[in-house]
């Protein structure tokens, strides 16, 4: 009676081409799988070309006399509350001027630690908390 020798189960390609190979003689372990022999070297990444990204200079702007401090926060900023902090002008006026892209970019203000939308803005939009965001449409 003749013993069945069971035969190996393939692996990824990736952990056969990758991996040590066994020790002892050589097994289908240690040798890359067919379609790695078959596949061609793929040509070297090339480096991505700095491409000039057009930008809008936005000017952002929020009379809040009796503020101590205020920031724009969105989406260009990861919604980040102290990252954009705006400068206090005569008068209350509190601005700030950043280059944005093209496209729709929602935003709000942060007044002493509370977010209120642009009381001047020309859209809103409701978030995912059901409170108003401000939205700016950057032309190219």
């Amino acid at each position: 009676m003749k013993k069945k020798t069971p035969s190996p189960q393939p692996l990824p390609s990736a952990l056969t081409v990758t991996s040590p190979a066994a020790p002892g003689p050589a097994s289908s372990r240690s040798r890359p799988a067919p379609a790695a022999l078959s596949k061609p070297a793929a040509p070297p990444a090339k480096a991505a070309s700095p491409k000039a990204v057009r930008t809008a200079e936005v000017t952002f702007a929020l009379l809040e006399p009796h503020a101590q401090r205020v920031c724009v926060c969105g989406q260009f900023n990861s919604w980040s509350p102290e990252a954009t902090p705006l400068r206090r002008e005569s008068g209350g006026l509190w601005k700030a001027s950043l280059a944005l892209p093209p496209g729709r970019h929602e935003y709000k203000f942060v007044v002493d630690g509370q977010w209120l939308p642009d009381p001047n803005a020309q859209a809103n939009a409701f978030n995912a908390y059901g409170t108003l965001n401000s939205v700016v449409e950057v032309r190219a």
